[in-house]
């Protein structure tokens, strides 16, 4: 999402062929992202009318009264537009969620969300070379009272409405000898809304919130992306090498219309002792240019090791510089252990430019009122951002990464893999010795490391075709030396700003057992036939 840069796209679990997480040092055709990357492969059809329906008859739970529970009807349907020529594939999915909070009284214990999402790809094979496809996935979800607990009644909600679209199209043309060229255009856009029930100043107290939720109005966000990649015919020298190359550009626009009001924190006594009121005008906008290129080999030296390397350079307007980013891996399966398998890799990655970053100097900024015993109530400080006016990088990630696969008998799977990540230049906001006066100045700057590492131990075993199981153990730290991220929804007096991360976790256990039910076909409708 470029509006939040948040993983938040949904898809129907129906609709999805496959998906591929990878970490580590990652190929130079993706940018953008330190720690991995997310492949979703979505199904495209075939040649045979297929349809399924999931969850459509809602339950019913008794919890103050009788109601319609949680419910996510989906539902997938796919096959021929034109027999071995066209085929399409359309998921569609809604979520209703309904919450009680059973310490607050009838009328005013009750949140509710709905959200509906409908994905659609069409595939065309114009000829045995040349594939075309087009997809557009649409999103929309509403949120009512949003934040409602037991110490935040209906009065401190906020409603909130988001909605995102998303198109693209692709053709792909193959020839001779593993050659082959695709050409992409994508379009991106995001909308969010968010409505509290009053004006008051919103009210921090021991026991609960009060007043009213303090931020009102919409934000919006837009991506623009042409993509092309091809793959040179593959070469024997000293070995057999396969190259692939490729750009993107990128047009991204970020915009808000924001008007906050104030917050109040008070003490076990209910005596105010802080007030964060906000001045200036939330109305704010900014957009960004992204260019890419990349190259890389595939080089097999011999049929159990093989050789990867590649270089990505990058460039953005706000930033204003040229990136390098080399990457390198290995693999390689001893000879005399064939269920062996050694990889380890080597890359330099940038993070994208964070567009809110750059509007915070002309939001609305917090003024702070301290009361007593903690200051004095007519000499407010006001929390200033303003953006170095030396050169800005990119923040710079190095990772390394070894791993070790092995085989045990035929179905069981040992994975232990070791990652080390270290970040510099990141931008962030920190406090600056140029304020003066009364006035907290923040200063964006290359001054954020980050530093991650890692060692995770995998189990996995296969049994009776469809049975298995999975564990997997994991010992890691993540620091950074801007933990918080400082904005005008963040009113915090920091000078230090140095820590673990929030989604740190030393020691991390995961497991699963997939056990489907001996009687296969106990509820399945057959396919319907194809029209001849």
């Amino acid at each position: 999402d470029p509006l939040t840069g948040n993983f938040d796209t949904r898809v129907t679990l129906e609709g999805i062929q496959s998906m591929n997480v990878e970490t580590g040092a990652l190929s130079p055709e993706y940018g953008k992202g330190s720690a991995g990357v997310i492949s979703v492969n979505m199904k495209t059809g075939d040649d045979r009318l297929r349809y399924s329906a999931t969850n459509f008859i809602p339950g019913l739970e008794n919890d103050k009264g009788l109601r319609v529970g949680s419910w996510y009807p989906r539902a997938n349907l796919s096959g021929p537009l034109r027999r071995g020529r066209v085929r399409f594939s359309d998921s569609l999915a809604a979520q209703y969620v309904q919450t009680i909070i059973r310490d607050l009284p009838v009328g005013q214990d009750k949140a509710s969300s709905i959200r509906y999402n409908n994905y659609l790809h069409v595939q065309a094979n114009l000829r045995p070379s040349n594939i075309a496809s087009f997809g557009f996935l649409g999103s929309l979800w509403t949120g009512a009272r949003t934040g409602l607990s037991a110490l935040d009644p209906p009065a401190t909600t906020v409603d909130r409405r988001a909605r995102q679209w998303f198109a693209y199209a692709k053709d792909q043309q193959y020839f001779g000898a593993g050659a082959a060229l695709e050409f992409g255009v994508a379009s991106n856009r995001t909308f969010s809304r968010e409505a509290p029930h009053g004006t008051d100043l919103y009210v921090y107290t021991p026991f609960g919130r009060q007043g009213n939720y303090y931020a009102q109005g919409t934000q919006r966000a837009s991506r623009d992306q042409g993509i092309v990649n091809g793959y040179l015919p593959s070469f024997h020298w000293l070995g057999v090498h396969q190259i692939k190359a490729g750009g993107d550009v990128d047009w991204l626009s970020y915009g808000q219309n924001l008007n906050r009001t104030g917050v109040e924190w008070m003490n076990a006594n209910l005596a105010l002792v802080r007030r964060v009121l906000f001045a200036g005008n939330g109305d704010v906008g900014r957009d960004n240019l992204e260019t890419a290129a990349y190259v890389q080999d595939s080089w097999r030296v011999r049929e159990n090791v093989l050789f990867e390397a590649g270089v990505r350079s990058d460039w953005d307007r706000l930033v204003g510089e040229w990136t390098m980013a080399p990457r390198a891996g290995v693999a390689w399966s001893p000879a005399r252990l064939a269920n062996t398998r050694v990889s380890a890799g080597y890359g330099i990655s940038y993070d994208a430019t964070d567009l809110s970053l750059f509007t915070r100097p002309s939001d609305q900024y917090p003024v702070t009122y301290y009361y007593p015993p903690y200051g004095v109530a007519d000499q407010p400080v006001q929390s200033r951002f303003v953006i170095d006016r030396g050169p800005l990088h990119r923040q710079r990630f190095i990772n390394w990464t070894a791993a070790v696969d092995h085989r045990l008998g035929a179905h069981t799977f040992v994975h232990v893999q070791a990652t080390r990540r270290r970040g510099s230049d990141g931008l962030a906001y920190a406090s600056s010795p140029l304020a003066t006066g009364p006035e907290m100045l923040y200063q964006l700057t290359n001054s954020r490391a980050d530093f991650y590492d890692s060692v995770e131990v995998t189990v996995r075993q296969n049994f009776k075709r469809e049975y298995g199981w999975m564990a997997s153990y994991t010992r890691s730290r993540a620091r950074s030396t801007a933990v918080m991220d400082l904005a005008s929804d963040t009113p915090l007096l920091l000078t230090q700003n140095a820590g673990r991360l929030p989604w740190d976790a030393p020691n991390r256990l995961t497991a699963w057992v997939y056990a489907p039910t001996p009687w296969r076909n106990c509820c399945a409708r057959p396919v319907w036939p194809s029209a001849r």
